[in-house]
């Protein structure tokens, strides 16, 4: 969270010798960060994401992060760089191990990355004295609001990214004659005084490939309904676009994954859009649903709702409302 402050964010002119191009994201490429497991068997206030609702907006209609968001990333990447180099020149450790990977599921071909903060040697050996047994470390720089009070208020989102990266290397890398994965290590660094917690959880196979499983597949979900999108938005390229552009935007915003809901969805980018099911802000509306209900039985003489749900003609009137402003 920032700090309480009436001082305008410098950010810019102190970190950024110019403003900076994010990543570009490409269809078919997708980093393990932002795919994450969907834990829908999560209450609301347990789970923080990532959606694929806004994976899916970053790769179709971006918009840009702000000063305070990219100021959260660089003090991210400077702890990290701080402690991958202490731990490099202090003890036997790999640091940024790197993951690439295609994977193929019917006509469908998509290729993953991650990035393994830190891999480090354990001191014992297996009971063989032969297997190496290793930890792998991921560093999450946290404020406050986002450090964890004890292990049993683990954010699972943290544990699943690192999980994943240990199913991966595990699997596919790692000849398990020789090297096994002994532990996941989530490490906590307050951003203001740089108090470190660990977190150690046992790397169990069994349980890592559940929560590998669910997360391959929100990849393959996630890119079909980008390719979706992209062939919908080609096809109407020959098409006369009517209703300045709705009925495309309307076919359009059907690409768009379920949504699912979670505590942080207030502070998402693309909160208007997710709520109102649609893509592009010109859609977003800007009165409450109840004001809408009056000014669509006004304008057709007709109730907004049939059996307790809203009739396919208020839905679509719904579209009308153009974006005045900042909502909020």
């Amino acid at each position: 969270m920032p700090p309480r402050t009436r001082l305008p964010n410098k950010y810019e002119k102190y970190f950024e010798a110019k403003p900076t191009e994010w990543h570009h994201n490409i269809i078919g490429e997708y980093h393990v960060s932002t795919i994450g497991v969907g834990h829908q068997d999560l209450e609301q206030n347990e789970h923080s994401g990532p959606d694929l609702r806004d994976t899916f907006y970053e790769y179709i209609n971006p918009l840009p992060n702000n000063a305070t968001t990219r100021g959260n990333f660089k003090m991210g990447n400077i702890i990290h760089t701080e402690i991958q180099a202490i731990a490099r020149a202090n003890r036997p450790c790999i640091v940024e191990f790197p993951l690439a990977k295609t994977f193929i599921n019917g006509d469908q071909r998509i290729k993953v990355f991650g990035s393994i903060d830190l891999i480090e040697y354990d001191d014992e050996l297996a009971k063989n004295g032969i297997i190496q047994a290793i930890t792998l470390v991921d560093l999450k720089s946290a404020s406050d609001y986002t450090y964890p009070y004890g292990p049993e208020n683990l954010n699972p989102t943290h544990r699943d990214q690192v999980m994943i990266y240990a199913y991966w290397l595990q699997n596919w890398i790692l000849n398990p004659k020789v090297m096994r994965i002994s532990k996941i290590r989530i490490v906590y660094v307050n951003k203001h005084e740089a108090y470190c917690g660990e977190v150690d959880i046992i790397y169990d196979n069994d349980k890592a490939v559940l929560i590998w499983v669910e997360f391959i597949n929100r990849c393959f979900e996630l890119n079909k309904q980008l390719w979706k999108y992209k062939k919908i938005e080609e096809e109407w390229k020959h098409l006369e676009s009517g209703n300045d552009g709705l009925d495309e935007r309307i076919e359009l915003n059907s690409c768009l994954p379920k949504s699912e809901p979670h505590h942080w969805s207030k502070f998402s980018k693309y909160r208007f859009r997710s709520r109102d099911n649609v893509i592009f802000d010109e859609d977003v509306r800007t009165h409450s649903i109840e004001e809408i209900e009056g000014f669509y039985t006004k304008a057709t003489g007709k109730k907004p709702f049939y059996r307790g749900k809203h009739t396919k003609a208020f839905e679509t009137y719904v579209y009308g409302f153009k974006l005045k402003g900042d909502e909020l």
